[in-house]
């Protein structure tokens, strides 16, 4: 039996829709009933419990929001009843021990990578920033924005070419520059995005 809704942590007090929800559709999460209020979307959020004004909403087991209208039971969140709202972060929260793997079998192993002046090795610096979910694709496009600052765009070769002409420099040289000199060399930043 395929399950139409999930909750993702015990403390949630909302269910996320795994498959497109009818209006008025009944569905069953651990022993409980729901039926849908609005139509729920695949991905999208539905209201396990009803909110008043300022009702705290959960997901993951932490605060996401708070509602800014009364919501009923089973009826979709979106941006027009919920507020973004998050717990203040005070600091660490507990000390988590860990013990070194025994690495004894791995000694005499080598890998494609390069040695340090000071003795160390390393290999390729290659940063990758994804988001975990669709809807952060915007925030993923902005920290490619802002990450211009440490790593240069190429400018298209033409470009530069004809930023020659009109600035009548005199160079008919359609050599790939860099727009500004990059704060480090040795590192490579991706930014991928998806659906």
């Amino acid at each position: 039996m395929q399950h139409k809704v999930l909750k993702v942590h015990p403390k949630d007090n909302v269910i996320v829709a795994l498959v497109d929800l009818a209006q008025g559709e009944t569905v069953v999460l651990n022993g409980q009933t729901y039926t849908t209020m609005t139509p729920v979307k695949a991905k999208h959020k539905m209201a396990a419990v009803s909110f008043e004004v300022g009702n705290s909403i959960y997901m993951y087991g932490v605060l996401v929001g708070k509602a800014r209208h009364p919501i009923a039971q089973g009826e979709v969140l979106t941006i027009e009843n919920v507020s973004h709202q998050s717990a203040q972060v005070t600091g660490k929260t507990e000390t988590i021990s860990w013990t070194p793997p025994m690495v004894d079998s791995w000694k005499e192993r080598s890998f494609m990578g390069y040695h340090r002046a000071d003795g160390q090795v390393g290999t390729a610096n290659v940063w990758l920033f994804f988001p975990l979910v669709f809807c952060e694709n915007k925030n993923i496009e902005k920290l490619k924005e802002v990450f211009d600052v440490l790593v240069p765009k190429k400018q298209d070769r033409f470009k530069s070419l004809l930023q020659n002409l009109i600035a009548n420099q005199g160079s008919t040289s359609a050599e790939q520059t860099s727009i500004n000199a990059p704060v480090f060399d040795n590192i490579e930043v991706k930014f991928i995005t998806h659906q």
